[in-house]
């Protein structure tokens, strides 16, 4: 059954098979494009709003886990939104769920919410495709990889017309159970938390990333984000009402944060205190999310958030302008001094957490490889 496609396709668990064309396989044809972007988000982010823009951009992806219950759902977060890939027959449920996600967007963020459903037969009729693959974190969490030009087509889809677009009349019935927001921002260890976002010119950019991928790792061993230990403990999380304010509304939104933060004050005292021993549960759990976080994916672009002092940022920098004057790519960066992390807890062996950089890192760093291609003449 095309419902377990996901679930079915064989993982990869190293950093250098994400751009492995072997890897990726053709979305079925009962499947369906989920796009979801906010409206504005640049603007949301330069008032500072960048944590408002990710927990609305997460909700997207949980919303649509919920309604699709009991079925893998591939799901890339791109920082002010999500590209998702679900079964025709969940189409209404995920509308409806999709529609509370838009509707706690604006009530509790002032934020517009964007919402496109588009079935790949419509992207194919185009001659357009997309292809998926799966990367094994840890546990038993998995990331999405996406690629084909049907992506972007998608994307274009998306802004340029309303007839893929979710109504406003839709009813919004949905939930973001399992979204928290209960880490504080993560401060750079050895310097500048960078976001990239590079886009290839090249006919095959499997073979162009995966040699970016090598030359990155070279100059920054390692090529991690998140360290167990280095997690902020600081009690109460700064962010922790917005994860009440996406899953709650009225009376219950007071009773459930004080609930909340009465458990992370009891939790962030055993964790102070087990944190120390190697052989810990709590121990192994800060670990494993280390390990499950995205800060390395595929959609066509490649995208990372890494952490690095500042002759690695100079050396970086370097490199992809290197390669960008040889027409290869066109790049855009930010920097900052944290990364934001907004997570997904499904089970203690199924966390994700989605990661950006601060102050709107991916969004920004689109932003500037945007304003590069509008002033470079296109590859034909």
């Amino acid at each position: 059954m095309s419902d377990f496609f996901y679930k079915n396709i064989i993982s990869f668990s190293e950093i250098s098979d994400i751009t492995d064309s072997k890897k990726y396989i053709e979305l079925p044809a009962d499947w369906s494009v989920v796009v979801t972007d906010i409206k504005g988000s640049t603007k949301a982010i330069e008032s500072g709003q960048y944590k408002n823009v990710n927990v609305v951009g997460v909700t997207t992806i949980i919303a649509t886990e919920n309604a699709c219950a009991g079925i893998n759902i591939p799901a890339v977060f791109g920082g002010d939104g999500a590209t998702l890939f679900i079964p025709n027959k969940y189409t209404e449920s995920v509308s409806k769920a999709l529609a509370y996600s838009r509707l706690k967007a604006k009530t509790e963020f002032d934020l517009d919410l964007r919402i496109a459903i588009i079935p790949i037969t419509e992207i194919r009729r185009l001659h357009k495709n997309i292809f998926i693959a799966k990367m094994k974190l840890s546990g038993e969490t998995y990331i999405a990889m996406a690629s084909g030009d049907g992506l972007q087509c998608a994307e274009n889809l998306t802004k340029q017309s309303d007839q893929f677009l979710i109504p406003d009349s839709m009813q919004a019935l949905g939930t973001h159970d399992g979204l928290e927001c209960r880490w504080n921002p993560i401060e750079s260890q050895n310097g500048e938390i960078l976001s990239i976002v590079i886009m290839s010119k090249q006919n095959n950019s499997y073979v162009q990333f995966q040699k970016i991928i090598f030359d990155l790792q070279t100059i920054v061993p390692g090529f991690g984000l998140i360290k167990s230990n280095k997690l902020s403990l600081a009690w109460p999380p700064i962010h922790l009402m917005k994860e009440i304010q996406s899953k709650y509304s009225g009376f219950w939104r007071w009773v459930m944060y004080v609930l909340v933060v009465s458990k992370i004050y009891f939790l962030t005292v055993i964790v102070r205190h087990q944190i120390k021993k190697a052989d810990s549960l709590v121990s192994k759990y800060l670990d494993e999310l280390s390990k499950n976080t995205d800060f390395i994916k595929y959609e066509e672009n490649l995208k990372m958030v890494i952490d690095v002092s500042m002759s690695q940022k100079n050396d970086i920098i370097k490199y992809l302008d290197q390669v960008e004057n040889e027409n290869k790519i066109i790049y855009g960066i930010h920097s900052s001094n944290t990364a934001m992390m907004t997570c997904s807890i499904k089970s203690i062996k199924n966390h994700i957490h989605y990661v950006d950089g601060g102050d709107g890192g991916y969004a920004m760093a689109s932003r500037a490889l945007k304003a590069k291609s509008n002033n470079k003449p296109k590859q034909l």
